[in-house]
């Protein structure tokens, strides 16, 4: 390709790129400024649409405030017919309301202007929930019941004189109402109408009024509710936002509702969905013209720079052809150019480079000689460099010797070492094993291992866990026993003791890991063994009914079974660590305190000595103790083990046995009786007692005994004593 070609090419090029970049530029500012205006207009439009529905609103909170306070209509004792026609009046006032009606406290309807649905009660919903809340004014958007299609209600409670709520007056109006306003406010015509949409929702996000899906009316939530909300939250009243919505790219534009005067408002949205393919129409016009006139211009712009560059190529060509010559050794070549400019200048320098050439050529065949003379001597030094080289050789391969050697004693030591001895890189990968961990995993030479991953001769469970620990030895260069289950290749499981280290390549760079595997099954079962030999002595304690003890040289409990617990009354973690002072008293503790020191000092068993204890619940029980020394591993003294036995119920019996003892001999002590020799008087039949005193035969017998007297006469007697009245009971 000639270079006039390659010049124009270039320049066109550069022409294009930058008239396209120049027109990309103007046509985005554009668009930007554009769509920053449209955005402020139609907030401004949508601010005024809402503050138009806002005093609309208002004005019929005004309305139906009037009406509520009409003096025959806030009356008791005004009639139905009266406040119909009150209501009528109203109607025909204003125009805008489609009926007007008034209902009692329980949603039945007493009058209204059509005449439709009175004496009917009113289901509770809409603006009667809010109503029975205890809302004096409500108004909201719904279907009619009486009318059959969508309205706004406007409802409020009548009171009486007195300010008691009687009843509930409500008004309605059509929602075209809205169709006005906004037509109004952005004075569209149809086919604006058509381009924009416009959504009136609650807070809910549910459609109040839409000119575009007006079957959606109180049925449908607004599909970009959700994505709205966000905007919502931040707390901002009149905001836009651009994207994708229902298949177009969408400028949705926001303002909500913020009441007017006294009227709060009831927290409605409009929204404005204005498609950007509409509003962009003026930047899109003025992109085309754009690229009409680059075009034009780009044309135009071409073919002055074809012109340009085949007269600026004409010395170049000259230049070339003498290169041409020059190449082929004709160092007699001239260029003739009589410009001035910079490609005149060049010209000169080209003739002056030729004229240099034909010297530097005649140098260089005098410095040639020198050369070959140069390159003889270097010949010499180089093969005494290989020489040199040579020696280096033979020393390496000494080194290398003594490396292999090492490697052999290295290996041999392996190989002779009664544990399986494994290498593995970086990955995991075997790289070296020996033979005593060929046999330990089943395998039949070491190749059968050689890099396969160690992680395949552990359960999977405990696979995670040895190569955190593989990291760990990588990353600190430390590593540290641990235990797992490994496989063998036949799927067998057997448990080991693994212990790694850090392998380093001559760099000092972490080159893998090196690790020692000792086969624990025979440990392993040794230490089952001992465990069930602990369940056995610890089920065997937990079922007998003794307590069982054992504590440290100070006396607190280090180990002790269910039934010690029950007779002390703890639980088991009160009782682990408990000193005995906490649960008897000083006479008791010092008691023990000998018993246990007499083990501690004989080393011998001291059977059979009873104290009494204190009960978590305060009460005291005796206990029947036997104690011995416990010893550790080395034969020091580390603290004494115990049988408890409650002998409560033994002491009580043994003191109720001692009590009635007791009792027995005191009531034998008090048993008065007679015995021995009683000296009485042969005459007057009196007895002597102990002190000498001579007294009635009945007294004496009556204080040593405890008989009594009756005092009668005997047949004899009563001869002697009284005859005549012996003969007597003798004749009857």
């Amino acid at each position: 390709m000639k270079y006039s070609v390659k010049l124009t090419a270039l320049f066109s090029g550069i022409f294009l790129v930058i008239g396209s970049i120049t027109s990309y530029l103007v046509y985005t500012s554009n668009l930007k400024i554009l769509e920053s205006q449209i955005k402020d207009e139609l907030e401004v439009q949508a601010f005024h649409t809402i503050d138009k529905i806002d005093r609309m609103l208002f004005e019929r909170f005004t309305d139906i405030k009037v009406i509520a306070t009409d003096p025959v209509i806030s009356s008791r004792n005004s009639t139905p017919k009266q406040i119909r026609e009150r209501l009528i009046a109203y109607r025909n006032n204003y125009r805008s309301y489609v009926s007007l009606s008034f209902f009692d406290l329980n949603r039945v309807m007493i009058t209204d202007t059509i005449g439709i649905g009175i004496g009917k009660q009113h289901p509770r919903i809409t603006y009667w929930l809010d109503i029975a809340g205890g809302k004096e004014f409500v108004f909201d958007v719904s279907k009619s019941i009486p009318l059959g299609f969508s309205v706004f209600h406007f409802a409020m409670v009548v009171k009486d004189k007195n300010g008691s709520p009687f009843g509930v007056v409500v008004i309605r109006m059509p929602v075209e109402k809205l169709y006005d306003i906004t037509k109004r406010t952005f004075g569209m015509d149809q086919a604006v109408e058509q381009d924009f949409k416009i959504d009136l929702v609650n807070k809910e996000g549910l459609l109040l009024y839409s000119n575009y899906n007006r079957k959606g009316i109180l049925n449908e939530i607004m599909p970009d509710w959700e994505y709205l909300k966000r905007f919502l939250k931040t707390g901002k009243k009149i905001g836009s936002f651009r994207e994708h919505y229902q298949g177009e790219d969408v400028i949705h534009v926001f303002a909500l509702e913020q009441g007017y005067l006294d009227f709060t408002g009831g927290d409605w949205t409009l929204i404005i969905h204005a498609p950007t393919k509409v509003i962009f129409t003026p930047a899109m016009e003025l992109r085309n013209r754009l690229i009409i006139v680059l075009l034009v211009i780009g044309f135009l712009a071409i073919f002055t720079i074809f012109l340009f560059s085949h007269t600026m190529t004409r010395p170049l060509a000259k230049l070339n052809n003498a290169s041409i010559e020059i190449g082929k050794g004709n160092l007699d070549a001239k260029v003739e150019i009589s410009s001035k400019d910079e490609i005149g200048q060049l010209s000169v320098s080209f003739n002056k480079m030729v004229e240099d050439l034909k010297e530097y050529r005649d140098k260089l065949l005098a410095y040639s000689s020198e050369l070959e003379t140069k390159v003889a001597e270097r010949t010499i030094e180089l093969k005494n460099a290989n020489e040199r080289l040579q020696l280096e050789l033979i020393e390496r391969k000494r080194t290398e010797a003594s490396l292999q050697a090492s490697e052999i004693l290295y290996r041999t030591l392996i190989e002779t070492s009664p544990d399986a001895i494994v290498l593995a890189d970086t990955n995991t990968n075997f790289i070296m094993v020996n033979q005593v961990a060929v046999r330990l995993y089943g395998y039949q030479n070491a190749e059968e291992m050689i890099g396969k991953t160690f992680l395949n001769l552990i359960v999977p469970e405990e696979q995670p866990r040895l190569f955190e620990h593989f990291k760990e030895t990588l990353q600190t260069g430390s590593g540290q026993e641990m235990e797992c289950t490994s496989l063998k290749q036949d799927g067998s499981s057997f448990p080991v003791e693994v212990n790694a280290s850090l392998l380093i390549d001559a760099q000092g760079g972490p080159k893998g890991t090196i690790a020692i595997i000792r086969d624990i099954t025979g440990r392993k079962r040794a230490e089952e063994g001992l465990r069930e030999s602990e369940e056995r002595y610890r089920t065997v304690l937990d079922n007998i009914e003794y307590g069982y003890f054992e504590v440290d040289i100070a006396g607190n409990f280090t180990f002790f079974n269910d039934s010690l617990c029950r007779i002390l009354g703890y639980s088991r973690d009160e009782t682990m660590g408990m000193n005995n002072r906490q649960y008897m008293d000083k006479e008791n503790t010092q008691k023990v305190y000998q018993a246990f020191n007499r083990a501690y000092t004989t080393g011998e068993l001291y059977r059979s000595f009873d104290w009494e204890i204190l009960r978590k619940d305060g009460t005291k029980r005796f206990v029947e103790s036997s104690v011995s020394l416990l010893r550790d591993l080395k034969g020091e003294r580390i603290g004494f083990r115990g049988i408890v036995r409650d002998i409560t119920e033994r002491k009580l019996a043994e003191a109720e046995r001692e009590k009635l003892i007791h009792e027995i001999q005191d009531a034998l002590a008090q048993i008065k009786k007679l015995s021995g020799l009683l000296p009485i008087c042969a005459s007057c039949k009196k007895i002597r007692d102990d002190k000498g005193y001579w007294g009635q035969i009945e007294s004496y017998i009556s204080d040593h005994s405890e008989a009594e007297f009756s005092h009668g006469i005997c047949p004899d007697c009563m001869k002697k004593l009284y005859p005549d009245f012996a003969d007597d009971k003798n004749s009857v």
